[in-house]
């Protein structure tokens, strides 16, 4: 199966592709209204787990922000199953209990900080390198 590339820099001045998996409508919201007032950034959002993964099958994202609580699927499963499919792609994740065990095993699969919920909008563009 191809893979679908963002689009070329002529159409997409070099958009990064966010994919965002949330299974709470009022958090995804929030973030999405965050982080679509950003340039060059085309976002993709999924309250379900095994659908964004089936998503990612097909299109290329350059960084997953996830959160760790999902019924479907924890997020560090998702981003397990993310990296065989898209080994280049950064993980970023979000939650409310910091000090969970997911947490921890979160810290193991990627080097950017979890962000904490509620957050902040420095904490957000801290995570997505956004200044």
């Amino acid at each position: 199966m191809e893979l679908k590339s963002p689009p070329p820099a002529s159409t997409a001045s070099s958009a990064r592709a966010i994919l965002v998996v949330d299974d709470d409508r009022l958090v995804r919201t929030a973030l999405l209204r965050s982080l679509r007032r950003l340039p060059d950034l085309e976002v993709t959002d999924f309250a379900n787990p095994l659908e964004a993964l089936e998503h990612a099958r097909d299109h290329i994202f350059h960084i997953a922000l996830l959160d760790l609580q999902m019924p479907e699927m924890d997020g560090v499963t998702l981003a397990q199953e993310l990296r065989s499919l898209q080994p280049m792609i950064q993980l970023v994740f979000m939650t409310a209990n910091l000090t969970s065990e997911l947490a921890v095993r979160a810290k193991l699969l990627s080097m950017k900080p979890i962000i904490g919920k509620p957050w902040t909008t420095a904490d957000l563009h801290a995570a997505l390198e956004i200044e």
